[in-house]
């Protein structure tokens, strides 16, 4: 018979089978008591390798815990033993930024679990940003998770899943904050009690934070959570991720993140956040290097390094950093209103690769893709320092003929409106000399708007465009394509050297939900009162049927142009 400390063991106490009968199952759940002192309350979540109940130590004041048991349907032994190895790293690592495990047990009926302490708070992802994080708040939160994940790292433990969900936010008693780096249950752990697992070739972690070594399923070292870590970094500095995919399936998914890193194709911070000190882009792309080696090799380093640099940024001026607050702020509402199809709208037909949606009749122009992919910034956002003298953007039309009717016609560029037919299908493109915030707003015949740019899915949820940056509205699908009802749809195009208060309090509506439809009367009213007082004068505008494209120009710091589709 093994010693308790055998590596075959750890498998053994979950997976064997006793000799006399095993006890009955015991039902996890609200009101059950483990070991005389545990009073689960209720369960937190699940994960691919165990649920979590938060629960009251009878025994500490009612101290609240979190317990962690092996999910029950899990029959894998690779997953017994990571669920082992993660208490057994908890354990390993002593440091105020990990969290911290308690005791390790069994139930009556011989599962194992172990106890953990609870975390109160918000997760990172909760306080990020589309506009980016205050820079001074980003250091300080960069500087713990250096500090923390290096305390992991010395104790021969690799995370191997750091993302913004695992990084925990806890309140102190002075009202500082403390990080706290949570579920290692797939790390990695060298020199592991419950024995090796043989992981070569083995994905495990979330994608859009793994490093190169791990999306093709090799070795992993410190510099693997390093990559994590930077790109982690970069998104609480810019308010997206250095990668963007549009995969339809996560097999594409790996193969375009995988394109990318090797290329290293990635948008300078500072194009992005132009109040970003250089050495603060230089040090945050060193640790997106493809190659481990090029990599920083010390997350404590990194991170000291990182949040000084941070810090000298946010000594300059970094307007354009900070996130704009609304003096109107509503809640949103939980339900959808449904409303019957109105004359003289569009609906919009979005082809995607594994989802066809077709509207027999919607109202306007309420489009919203399915794909979460965003646009990729291209050049250098503006400086809301400088006044700009004249505001000016172009745009084109791209028209695709109904298709039914026209079997085989290729799409052709106009310079402007016309007078549109029934199955038509449109598409705007459009060009910025230099950088702003743009804002698309449709309004319907019955006075009801609808926000179409900025979306979840469209630059990020941000009206921030860069300077020489192409927008397409919609951005995928078929275009807008015009019913059998005659009518004309508005389009009210708002270009701005700043962020517009009124159209930012309304931005929150373009979510997979709302569909991009305001619901607030307030907020409408307020919305209907800026666009009626800005839209006077009007703009120059000037048709180049050459180039097919028209240009708008206004002086001033903002510019709002009413585009009509008329369509019979």
């Amino acid at each position: 018979m093994s010693s308790g400390n055998d590596p075959k063991d750890a498998t053994q106490q979950i997976w064997s089978s006793p000799s006399s009968p095993a006890p009955t199952r015991q039902l996890l759940g609200a009101g059950l008591k483990l070991k005389g002192r545990y009073l689960i309350e209720r369960e937190l979540g699940r994960g691919g390798i165990g649920v979590v109940y938060l629960a009251r130590d009878e025994r500490l004041h009612l101290m609240p815990v979190v317990i962690k048991f092996l999910l029950d349907n899990s029959s894998s032994a690779w997953l017994a033993k990571k669920f082992l190895q993660e208490a057994e790293a908890l354990t390993r690592i002593n440091h105020p930024g990990v969290v911290r495990v308690i005791d390790r047990d069994q139930t009556e009926d011989g599962r194992p679990f172990f106890v953990m302490e609870f975390v109160e708070g918000k997760s990172l992802r909760d306080v990020m940003s589309a506009e980016g994080m205050n820079l001074e708040h980003a250091a300080q939160l960069i500087r713990q998770t250096g500090q923390a994940l290096s305390a992991a790292h010395r104790g021969g433990i690799f995370h191997r899943d750091l993302k913004p969900e695992n990084i925990m936010l806890q309140t102190l008693g002075d009202g500082e904050e403390q990080i706290k780096l949570i579920d290692f249950g797939i790390a990695k752990v060298k020199d592991s009690q419950a024995g090796a697992t043989t992981e070569v070739g083995l994905i495990a972690g979330s994608l859009n934070y793994m490093a190169p070594e791990q999306m093709s399923g090799q070795q992993v070292s410190a510099a693997t959570d390093i990559y994590a870590f930077g790109i982690i970094a970069y998104e609480m500095i810019t308010g997206r991720r250095p990668f963007m995919t549009d995969a339809p399936n996560y097999i594409v998914a790996i193969q375009q993140l995988s394109t990318l890193q090797q290329a290293e194709s990635i948008v300078s911070p500072r194009q992005l956040r132009p109040s970003l000190a250089e050495p603060a882009q230089a040090i945050l792309l060193k640790s997106l290097s493809f190659d481990p080696a090029n990599r920083p090799q010390d997350a404590r380093a990194f991170g000291e390094e990182l949040a000084r640099a941070l810090m000298e940024s946010s000594s300059g001026i970094h307007t354009s950093a900070i996130p704009i607050k609304s003096t109107v702020i509503t809640p949103a509402r939980i339900t959808q209103i449904e409303q019957p199809a109105k004359s003289g709208k569009l609906w919009i037909a979005l082809v995607a690769v594994i989802v066809l949606v077709a509207a027999a009749s919607v109202i306007g122009l309420k489009f919203w893709p399915s794909s979460e992919s965003r646009p990729t910034p291209a050049s250098q956002p503006p400086s809301m320092t400088e006044a700009a003298p004249e505001r000016a953007l172009s745009y084109s039309i791209t028209v695709q003929k109904d298709p039914r009717l026209y079997p085989g016609k290729a799409p052709f560029q106009l310079p402007g409106e016309v007078i549109f037919s029934a199955g038509d299908r449109v598409r705007f493109t459009f060009n910025f000399a230099e950088a702003g915030y743009l804002y698309i707003i449709n309004e319907g015949p019955q006075s009801d708007f609808n926000v179409l740019f900025p979306s979840e899915t469209s630059n990020n949820h941000s009206a921030l465009v860069s300077s020489s940056q192409q927008i397409q509205i919609p951005e995928r699908g078929d275009g807008f394509i015009f019913d059998a009802e005659e009518g004309t749809e508005k389009l009210w195009l708002v270009w701005s050297a700043n962020a517009i208060v009124e159209i930012e309090a309304v931005k929150q509506w373009a979510n997979s939900k709302d569909k991009g439809e305001i619901k607030d009367a307030v907020q409408v009213a307020a919305l209907r009162e800026f666009l009626s007082k800005s839209s006077s004068p009007a703009p120059d505008v000037e048709k180049d049927e050459e180039r097919k494209q028209t240009t708008v120009k206004s002086k001033g710091e903002r510019l709002v142009k009413l585009i009509r589709l008329e369509h019979h």
